[in-house]
């Protein structure tokens, strides 16, 4: 069952996701916690997790998204026990963990909203830094924090809720 839309915004996401089969939004962060970016439809329509981003910026956002969400459209499956290769340009590899659902009321409204409260799975997107090291691994250059949800903390994918 599909929600009803009340605006305009709401029939062109609902559009969107009917012309494509999903689409992303884009939220600016309240400081510290970086922006962000997910999909609303996989789910619905592909039986895969929503996927999320968080701190490289809207046109990073959308691209990443973008490709991985094209990739699921033709049959690709991602999960939080695999690191996967070939996802990004130049096959660039990237690894995904489970949000905990906990965090979902406070970034996923859209999503929430779409699924009428059926709770639905999501994904983060962490792509790692150019020695290939992740955030939550020893040696990671960058800013580890800046790739965490508001609320999150940072552990190893297998200790995650």
């Amino acid at each position: 069952m599909r929600p009803k839309a009340g605006s305009a915004a709401d029939r062109k996401l609902l559009g969107k996701i009917d012309r494509v089969g999903w689409t992303l939004l884009y939220i600016t962060g309240d400081a510290p916690w970086p922006d962000f970016g997910f999909t609303v439809g996989l789910f619905a329509n592909y039986h895969h997790p929503e996927i999320t981003l968080v701190g490289i910026g809207r046109d990073g956002t959308a691209a990443v998204l973008t490709r991985i969400a094209e990739q699921v459209r033709d049959g690709r499956s991602f999960d939080a026990v695999h690191e996967f290769d070939n996802v990004l340009q130049n096959g660039y590899g990237c690894r995904f963990w489970t949000v905990p659902n906990r965090l979902h009321g406070d970034h996923f409204g859209t999503a929430i909203w779409f699924y009428q409260g059926v709770p639905f799975p999501v994904l983060q997107v962490f792509i790692p830094d150019v020695q290939g090291a992740y955030p939550w691994q020893p040696g990671f250059s960058g800013d580890a924090r800046a790739q965490l949800l508001k609320g999150d903390s940072l552990r190893s994918p297998t200790m995650r809720e």
